[in-house]
């Protein structure tokens, strides 16, 4: 309704509804603090004519407490292209699902998404941040985090020279359970991006911060990109920049990437000297 603030407060978990014949405005600003115990805690809802949460240009959408499951195709929508239009995430606050952010050049964005959060363990929270250096003819991005049986896909090992062994052999099996867990069956850690337009591609850097683990060790890591949804090829795209290992988080950081589909945390084929 553009005016105020809605807030999700609550012990237990809530459900979002809204129809398409409800008022179809955007929301202003939304506040999650629901302390239940079982996530999620708030679940955007899906059936025949529902629409998605929607902030509008001038909102934002903080997170306080709780994770929020996001059914079939609904997402939560932020209209907003400040950075700080979603705000207070963390590996217990974060949207297990679809989120969509208008975006713009030289900002940069967090993209709070994750795995199913299972009661009593470590969430699997995934986040991805975008810094755009050219916007090309994209304005907005869905992002989520999901273990598809085809992560693998084709294409590995990837050939690289400022790959500690020369390439990228393995993909990092993060959204685990629970700590050191790592996904049950195929590898998982695969974060999908869905542009609103794939006319001119653009340019970018990114972070991926891999949580719940199994196969990491002492390598060095970097980001994979497929330029085609599931299986297709991973490539390098752009240039490596860092990568650290710090308690249960992997990160990974490139730099000039170009292009967008499905990316991945790899890592090389043989440990790091010590």
């Amino acid at each position: 309704n553009n005016l105020g603030t809605i807030r999700f407060v609550g012990t237990t978990t809530q459900n979002y509804y809204k129809t398409s014949t409800a008022n179809t405005a955007d929301l202003q600003n939304v506040v999650l603090n629901n302390t239940s115990t079982t996530p999620p805690q708030l679940i955007i809802k899906e059936g025949i004519g529902y629409q998605d949460l929607s902030v509008g240009t001038s909102g934002s959408f903080t997170f306080t407490s709780g994770v929020v499951s996001t059914e079939g195709v609904r997402k939560i929508v932020i209209k907003n292209t400040a950075s700080s239009a979603v705000s207070g995430h963390s590996q217990t606050s974060y949207v297990f699902g679809r989120l969509k952010r208008s975006v713009a050049s030289a900002t940069s964005y967090d993209f709070p998404v994750g795995g199913p959060p299972v009661a009593g363990n470590a969430y699997p929270y995934q986040l991805m941040n975008i810094y755009f250096s050219a916007m090309g003819s994209v304005s907005d991005l869905t992002a989520s985090f999901e273990n598809p049986t085809n992560a693998n896909g084709t294409g590995l090992p990837v050939t690289e020279p400022s790959a500690s062994a020369g390439q990228w052999a393995t993909l990092l099996d993060n959204g685990g359970a629970n700590t050191g867990t790592g996904y049950s069956g195929d590898l998982g850690g695969v974060w999908t991006i869905f542009p609103n337009s794939y006319a001119t591609a653009p340019t970018y850097s990114m972070t991926l911060y891999g949580r719940n683990y199994d196969n990491q060790g002492n390598y060095q890591h970097s980001i994979l990109k497929r330029n085609t949804f599931c299986p297709g090829i991973w490539t390098a795209s752009g240039s490596y920049n860092t990568s650290s290992v710090a308690g249960n988080v992997v990160t990974a950081a490139r730099t000039s990437m170009s292009g967008f589909s499905q990316v991945a945390i790899a890592k090389t084929p043989v440990p790091l000297p010590v």
